[in-house]
């Protein structure tokens, strides 16, 4: 096979490895994040279900508290009611004023419980109001991370399974290619993602550094390996692109 030809190929294949080997990079990232990117969206559904299961128990206790203060009230008024009546029965000075005190302090207690009683039903006006915007703000919370949790549920359902066959397509492919050019390749990679680059500008398309007329020749020659000797990483002639100046 004609050396420009076989270089040719060399190059092909070292660039297609490089496309598997950024999707794996692709890959790896995903099975690494996608868990945490998932888990946030599950979170968020979760504070949102607290804050509504937070706010409906306040909303039980302070109407089991409005029950024990309308209780008491109902008393007070019963005592009231009672102390209003023994006023007819009294027979000294001394009666009616003891009956008069256990008035006032009925009233008193009553006054209080009153406003005890207004103070909790504003509170539980409010907090019926909260438990909508919390139950709102869930279903809305819910609709908006239902789609992205199935997307993220399908793509880690199977990324170790898409992963594997990539694997496999590489190393076929790795087998194809001299394991002089496969071990420079690997070299590279392990320091620049981007290992096989094309010139671009009549420079280096990975580190821009400006390459000298003769390495551009032999890299138009394409009968041999041509590194950058700045960065490392191999080069090649892409014709329109690489003709830029």
């Amino acid at each position: 096979m004609d050396d420009n030809i076989k270089m040719m190929v060399i190059i092909n294949s070292l660039l297609e490895l490089q496309d598997i080997d950024s999707k794996l990079r692709d890959m790896e990232w995903n099975r690494n994040f996608l868990p945490g990117n998932l888990e946030e969206k599950k979170k968020e559904i979760e504070k949102a279900e607290k804050e509504l299961a937070n706010e409906q128990e306040q909303l039980l206790l302070l109407k089991k508290d409005y029950d024990i203060v309308s209780m008491n009230l109902e008393s007070a008024q019963e005592k009231l009611k009672k102390h209003n009546k023994e006023l007819y029965n009294v027979r000294t000075n001394r009666e009616y004023d003891a009956v008069q005190m256990e008035i006032a302090k009925a009233k008193e207690i009553i006054a209080e419980l009153e406003e005890t009683a207004i103070e909790l039903m504003e509170k539980i006006e409010q907090s019926e109001k909260n438990v909508e915007e919390f139950r709102e703000r869930l279903k809305q919370v819910k609709k908006a991370n239902k789609k992205e949790i199935e997307k993220l549920e399908h793509s880690l359902s199977y990324i170790d399974e898409r992963i594997e066959e990539i694997e496999k397509k590489r190393e076929l492919l790795a087998k194809q290619i001299p394991k002089s050019y496969l071990s420079t390749y690997n070299r590279i990679k392990r320091g620049a993602p981007d290992a096989v680059v094309p010139v671009r500008n009549r420079a280096c398309g990975g580190c821009f550094n400006s390459l000298p007329p003769q390495t551009i020749q032999e890299i138009k020659r394409g009968d041999k390996l041509i590194t950058c000797e700045r960065c490392g990483r191999i080069l090649y002639w892409a014709p329109g692109e690489s003709d830029k100046k």
